[in-house]
């Protein structure tokens, strides 16, 4: 049907007798499936009214529809019970598929069991799939003819099909009283398909254009019933397939797709959903010869869609024979005209000099398939020394910048190993200007730590002053990113640091180790990502007992946070929050009776949030922290406890009094180019007879930036600093986008409490 037509298609359904509708509520039952080219929706309507309309989201290129309609009286019986159950339903020709449920609605407690019988015609048998199966240890399936029983006590599979040779079928699900269960419990369908049957040539297509073959069929007709049709692939020598099986419209877990090797029939792979691999990677001594496999397309007798579409794409494994050029943007590891590399490849490649005095290349390696299979190795030498090397350690970082000098002797490795996972690797070239360095750091006795935000220095020399220290000390980075950030040994970017005591994702994320006099912090400007970094040396604060006092919560659900200060001074601590998530204190403690505890936002300490004594720590619990960087000045001779539990994103719910607390919007004194995406940073639940204020302490919007509270559907505005809102027995969602490029003052803060 082209548009036109779609439009002017309507089906009307009326009742051919008069119901009462004084004892019992009727209901109308739809099941509707829209098969298109590449998808196949089914929806289950509900009407409790005899006298409505119908919406369907036709598609200008949807191929068929199929379903039914009923309208039942059986107050609260199992779906289509009342015409399946005192007697059987009597199916007519295999175009009728009828879905039986538990239940009509999702939400309702079946109080009785289910039966459902059917009778089938002459020469016909038929096909019982069940599609969900949701039930509790006392609940009993079976399937019943005159020879055969199915039940769940032998392992129910669903979306497998149940073949019954019968002309009679029983269906019943029983039901224990003791159980509660207020959820479907089941759902299936049933429908007949001949017993005696010929299979008839699906009348599949082959296309070859370049290195890709398309073997498909025409998904405007769709394929028939009982129906297959095959496709023979050979496979050259040291040569690897990459195939995608997609738009695949099929009757899910019964029409399939299969594959095997030529002469083992038994050696079989089914598809019934898309899939993209390696067909089979050649081992190194498989390598000389020919591979052969056989795919098949097999569908049953009932159940028909639009069929489906499977590429296969040649990929000669051979290295590519030119060199990386700066003058070129692009280069592929293979001769081959797109990114993916084979299993089996093993490449060396020279890095061309450069009119520039530098040379930026970009690694990316990206894959489809399973993480523990890649062992792949890629490496870059600079004068026969490892600058980069990226494996199953690191690969999870995603890009690798390598900064090389263009006069030195350059070299790029490649070794993979064999695997069906799809593997490609971009690798950008460009001349390089090295920046000026933004910020020199030295750290010394006086100064053993320091906090960086990298968006306003993205360029940040590291030192240690050995005057004044001894030669054993060392830097300890710690980062808002499980990444951390790109390290290296010094200013002229030759050697990326990364080791297991450096950002790995093993042994130390969040966390690295530098054993160096030196080293250098570089974010390009145009990154995506700007993370916070802090950095101590290795023997800690003198004011500090011990010599952790920076903390990150490292993507955990819970993080506990404990210092203790030395008679000496005051001991700084760092509390770094990952880039991923927002935190609540959940729990604060302090021996500080007169000196109070002071929680300062940001990289310095300007802007404090909230302070507290052992008396008053318990008015400062359920405090959110919603930027990134905090630091925590405890007075001398004291110890400091405090837990925080990782926000769910769930409402905060506040029941009863006293409540107070401090949350401000994320990323509050700190620049905003990291905040997490979503404008909705927190929610709160208000209980029935308690009035919560919310008070701006601070507040300040530029231009680009917005705050509101979503109330009932209302947006409540918050116009300066001190103004506040009052709610009761409300659910209240906190709103707040900004400009990525507002300025580091803006945000809100507010304190929050029960009246």
């Amino acid at each position: 049907m082209d548009s036109n037509e779609i439009s002017q298609c309507n089906l009307k359904f009326a009742l051919n007798e008069t119901v009462n509708t004084t004892y019992v509520s009727p209901r109308v039952y739809i099941v509707f499936t829209e098969i298109t080219l590449n998808d196949s929706k089914k929806a289950v309507i509900l009407k409790d009214d005899l006298h409505f309309s119908l919406n369907t989201s036709f598609k200008n290129e949807a191929t068929a529809q199929h379903g039914f309609i009923i309208f039942d009286d059986w107050d609260n019986s199992c779906a289509l019970e009342s015409i399946a159950r005192e007697d059987p339903y009597v199916f007519e020709d295999d175009s009728e598929i009828l879905y039986i449920r538990s239940t009509y609605r999702d939400d309702f407690n079946r109080t009785s069991p289910c039966k459902w019988n059917f009778i089938a015609p002459k020469g016909y048998g038929f096909k019982f799939v069940v599609e969900i199966w949701n039930v509790s240890d006392l609940t009993l399936l079976t399937a019943i003819n005159k020879t055969d029983t199915i039940t769940n006590e032998i392992g129910l599979q669903t979306y497998h099909a149940y073949y019954n040779p019968d002309q009679w079928m029983q269906i019943t699900l029983s039901k224990d009283h003791e159980d509660k269960t207020l959820k479907l419990e089941f759902q299936a369908y049933v429908t007949i398909v001949l017993k005696e049957f010929q299979n008839t040539d699906a009348k599949c297509t082959n296309v070859t254009t370049g290195p890709t073959t398309i073997w498909t069929m025409n998904k405007e007709k769709g394929y028939g019933k009982n129906v297959n049709c095959t496709h023979l692939l050979i496979i050259p020598p040291t040569t690897e397939i990459l195939v995608k099986i997609d738009e695949v419209v099929f009757e899910k877990g019964v029409d399939y797709i299969k594959y095997y090797p030529e002469g083992n029939r038994r050696n079989y792979t089914t598809f019934d959903s898309g899939a993209t691999f390696i067909l089979e990677p050649l081992e190194a001594e498989e390598g000389h010869k020919n591979k052969t496999f056989v795919w098949e397309f097999v569908s049953d007798g009932s159940v028909q869609a639009s069929g489906f579409n499977v590429s296969f794409m040649e990929m000669p494994c051979v290295c590519s024979n030119k060199n990386i050029d700066c003058n070129v943007p692009y280069f592929h590891v293979m001769n081959f005209t797109d990114r993916y590399y084979c299993g089996s490849l093993n490449c060396n490649f020279d890095v061309s000099t450069c009119s520039a005095d530098m040379l930026e290349i970009i690694f990316e390696p990206h894959d489809i398939g399973a993480q523990r299979d890649l062992y792949d190795v890629f490496t870059v030498y600079s004068n026969n020394v490892p600058v980069l090397e990226i494996d199953s350690t690191n690969r999870y970082l995603g890009k690798f910048p390598v900064y090389l000098n263009s006069k030195n002797d350059n070299k790029f490795e490649v070794v993979a190993n064999v695997s069906k996972n799809v593997k490609w690797l971009d690798i950008s070239v460009k001349p390089f200007i090295k920046p000026k360095i933004d910020l020199n750091v030295t750290l010394s006795d006086s100064q053993n730590n320091t906090i960086i935000d990298t968006s306003k220095f993205p360029f940040v020399l590291f030192q240690i002053d050995h005057k004044k220290l001894y030669k054993s000390q060392a830097f300890v980075v710690y980062s808002t990113f499980s990444q951390g950030g790109a390290l290296y040994n010094n200013e002229s970017l030759s050697l990326k640091l990364f080791n297991e005591q450096c950002f790995d994702k093993l042994n130390s994320s969040y966390k690295c180790h530098i054993n160096s006099p030196n080293f250098v912090a570089y974010t390009p400007k145009d990154s995506d990502k700007f993370p916070f970094l802090a950095v101590r040396l290795s023997d800690g604060h003198k004011g500090c007992l011990f010599d952790e006092n920076i903390f990150s919560t490292k993507n955990e659900s819970f993080v506990s946070i404990s210092a203790i200060s030395t008679s000496e001074g005051d001991c700084d601590i760092t509390v770094l929050i990952d880039d991923l998530n927002y935190y609540f204190v959940s729990h604060l403690y302090t021996t500080s009776e007169k000196e109070s505890v002071r929680v300062f936002i940001g990289t310095d300490q300007t802007k404090e949030y909230f302070s507290f004594t052992s008396s008053t720590a318990s008015n400062s619990i359920n405090t959110g922290l919603f930027s990134k960087v905090y630091t925590i000045k405890i007075p001398k001779s004291s110890t400091f406890l405090m837990y925080l539990t990782q926000y769910d994103f769930n409402p905060i719910i506040i029941s009863q009094k006293p409540y107070q607390a401090f949350i401000t919007t994320p990323n509050f004194a700190t620049t905003k180019r990291n905040a997490l995406t979503s404008d909705v940073f927190v929610t709160y639940e208000i209980g029935k007879n308690i009035n919560v204020r919310f008070t701006a302490k601070e507040y300040k919007m530029g231009k680009n930036d917005n705050f509101y509270f979503m109330v009932d559907n209302q947006q409540i505005k918050i116009g300066k600093a001190g103004d506040s809102k009052t709610f009761k027995n409300q659910k209240v969602t906190l709103h707040y986008s900004y400009d990525k490029n507002s300025d580091f003052t803006n945000g809100a803060l507010f304190f929050i409490e029960t009246l």
